[in-house]
């Protein structure tokens, strides 16, 4: 069984242009820029804790960015599609919301701080790695915090699968948070199995302390429940000539 977030019940008042964009421009890196290059170009824009730490240097073909700047390349390259889609998905979920309780140009920068803390910290845990370090993760890892403190009690309309069984539910923000820290956790126990914990764990860390310096000065810390969550709201998802499941979303909050 899996389930898979859809949306949530969370209005907005503006258009997260900010957060589009940064899709948009991943996207574009990815696919127009970084896969245009030979798989060793990620040595050129991931972060490698050596060359920032101790010097390390690269052939002259790879030696594109300085080991500062590629704080920032690493965030915006990934090491595979579904890397990218399933940040992505978290930024598109989470994003619209979070710009709209920071203001544009705060957003903007919250995410980038975040980035830069989870790849520093995983940079801590080992600063003679000369692994590179790519992704979005600390930076998603931020906004999954400062979701989660503004917003603990929202809904997330998920997907259940269950062999061919297919149901949506409203799951609480605050139970989705301990299912996904549960799993860092759990990650960071057991056998290395190539994902950065540490850079999650650092992002996370730095969401939930530059939140409450960067929303909205009226914007308060645990917002309101909107909807109902639960078993109640199990509902059946028809397939539509044998294809993928097709759930209507319903007129009200959602965002």
């Amino acid at each position: 069984m899996f389930f898979f977030p859809l949306f949530d019940d969370n209005p907005t008042a503006s258009k997260p242009l900010i957060n589009w964009l940064l899709i948009g421009f991943m996207m574009a890196w990815y696919f127009g820029y970084q896969l245009g290059n030979p798989p060793e170009f990620i040595y050129a824009v991931g972060f490698i804790p050596a060359r920032l730490f101790f010097g390390a240097e690269l052939p002259a073909s790879l030696d594109i960015f300085s080991p500062s700047v590629t704080l920032v390349t690493a965030m915006v390259s990934h090491g595979g599609f579904m890397h990218i889609a399933g940040n992505l998905w978290v930024a598109y979920l989470l994003g619209d919301n979070l710009e709209d309780k920071m203001g544009k140009l705060k957003f903007l920068f919250f995410v980038i701080l975040c980035g830069i803390a989870g790849n520093l910290a995983h940079g801590f845990t080992d600063t003679s790695s000369e692994v590179p370090l790519v992704g979005f993760s600390g930076a998603v890892s931020g906004m999954i915090l400062a979701y989660v403190m503004l917003f603990p009690r929202a809904n997330f309309k998920c997907l259940f699968v269950f062999f061919v069984f297919f149901r949506t539910m409203n799951i609480p923000a605050i139970a989705i948070f301990a299912l996904w820290a549960f799993g860092q956790i759990s990650g960071v126990l057991s056998a290395p199995d190539g994902v950065a914990y540490w850079a999650h764990a650092g992002g996370a860390v730095a969401g939930a302390a530059l939140i409450p310096f960067f929303k909205k000065p009226h914007v308060k810390f645990n917002a309101p429940k909107l909807t109902a969550s639960g078993m109640s709201t199990a509902q059946k998802v028809s397939l539509r000539r044998g294809s993928v499941p097709s759930v209507k979303r319903k007129t009200g909050p959602w965002g």
